[in-house]
């Protein structure tokens, strides 16, 4: 799969930059200002075959988040995004009739709507977590698109109990929270995780045809758009599946490995601190299910001792505080 660098015009993002122009001229707030050094005019947002780069949207994120009146921008954004029924991607997650089909159909739509994360799934003891993490280089934007995010799933998931854990501090507008989320909510978690468990229940006959229809149109636009990914997340997904050193990953990029440093580098971001989100993200999944101990040997760490300061140094505790976290 190719890969996306910072400056790349190759993100098919008009839906969430047309609805926060939209909001802007709701709220009669200067969009003008908005888009101040976003390099985006009106003009561009109305042709079908806009794009924008990871900096663009960078520093629209960024415009917004400082001039909108109030603390809910994220969340409106989130419950915006997949109103339209008429769109046959809505109308596929609409009609999933189980949780592991939406989650997957919800991934499919996630690489249209929201490029910028990053989504590992997986099943332990009959409930499904997904670990959510910027991509392109956004972790100074990670509040904002975990935001706009955990609005957007809770929205589409209404009917599914969830647990949301968010790896910031409890901010002040916990209201919001409340309103569009649930109270089912935790801060100060290693890194961003939504928990669910059983399945929502929706009869599914009268819908097969448009539901495999809406499948199909689906599929046919991620390949279509099967670009929409970051260098970041494409040296965290190597590392999530094998551990590989800097040589080695470069050389599977077909780059030098000054080629790679450089271009991760304009993500604000370096192989070092990859490689730690990565062995950070498969300590978590063996820590629901093993102890720290028998989790530092699945990660061939003979030392528990230096398993325990790496993990301490990733999150500022020790491994013992997030065993069975997310059993």
């Amino acid at each position: 799969m190719a890969f996306i660098c910072l400056n790349d015009k190759a993100l098919y993002c008009r839906r969430i930059v047309t609805l926060i122009v939209g909001l802007f001229c709701q709220r009669k707030l200067s969009t003008q200002i908005l888009l101040t050094g976003t390099g985006i005019f009106i003009k561009d947002i109305q042709r079908l075959d806009f794009t924008v780069s990871p900096h663009q949207l960078k520093r629209l994120f960024d415009n917004a988040n400082r001039q909108w009146e109030g603390n809910d921008l994220t969340f409106l954004l989130g419950q915006m995004l997949y109103t339209d029924l008429a769109d046959t991607h809505a109308n596929l997650l609409n009609r999933s009739n189980d949780l592991n089909v939406k989650y997957s159909n919800f991934y499919r739509f996630l690489q249209l709507s929201q490029p910028w994360i990053q989504l590992i799934n997986f099943n332990i003891n009959a409930k499904k977590h997904l670990l959510i993490s910027p991509d392109f280089g956004f972790e100074t934007n990670n509040r904002f698109i975990l935001e706009v995010f955990s609005s957007s799933l809770s929205f589409l998931f209404k009917n599914i109990d969830m647990r949301f854990s968010f790896p910031f501090s409890k901010p002040s507008n916990t209201s919001q929270y409340l309103k569009y989320l649930n109270s089912n909510i935790t801060f100060d978690a290693p890194i961003m995780c939504v928990s669910a468990s059983g399945y929502e229940r929706i009869e599914l006959r009268q819908y097969d045809f448009d539901y495999r229809l809406a499948k199909s149109s689906a599929i046919q636009k991620v390949q279509v758009s099967s670009k929409q990914i970051g260098l970041p997340r494409k040296v965290k997904s190597h590392l999530l599946k094998e551990s590989f050193k800097l040589p080695q990953l470069a050389s599977n990029l077909d780059m030098s490995v000054a080629t790679l440093k450089r271009r991760l580098k304009e993500f604000d971001t370096c192989f070092g601190q990859i490689q730690d989100e990565a062995n950070l993200i498969k300590s978590l999944i063996l820590l629901a299910e093993h102890d720290p101990s028998k989790t530092a040997k699945q990660l061939n760490e003979q030392d528990i001792s230096n398993f325990r300061r790496a993990f301490k140094r990733w999150t500022g505790s020790l491994p013992s505080r997030y065993y069975l976290w997310l059993s």
